[in-house]
């Protein structure tokens, strides 16, 4: 999470896979790193974040792996911030693939907003 708190979006989609989708809450989702890495870059134009991650459950069955858990984030509202709570929580799953060696992050989340 080092790379949401310097805002480094570029370094942040490397652990997603190329085909990865971003589902955040009302927003359209974002389908492959280029997409997540904009997706990213605009939130960080607007403040600062801070995700925790809780994993609850990992499942592994050969090159199957799923992980659940939950999220908590903070948001620093920068200037040209819309109305977004300063906290946040929902629940993720990841879907890790391998892609030419190394496993990379299928992500999908949810919201407790709506």
């Amino acid at each position: 999470m080092a790379a949401i708190a310097a805002g480094r979006a570029d370094s942040l989609v490397l652990v997603y896979a190329s085909t990865a989708r971003m589902m955040g809450a009302g927003t359209p989702t974002s389908v492959g790193r280029e997409a997540i890495g904009r997706e990213f870059g605009e939130m960080f134009k607007i403040g600062a974040w801070k995700i925790q991650l809780h994993t609850d459950s990992v499942f592994a069955n050969g090159p199957l792996v799923f992980e659940t858990g939950t999220w908590t984030s903070t948001f620093k509202a920068g200037p040209h911030a819309p109305p977004i709570p300063a906290t946040d929580k929902g629940k993720y799953m990841v879907r890790w693939t391998s892609e030419n060696g190394p496993l990379a992050d299928r992500r999908t989340t949810s919201t407790t907003r709506t």
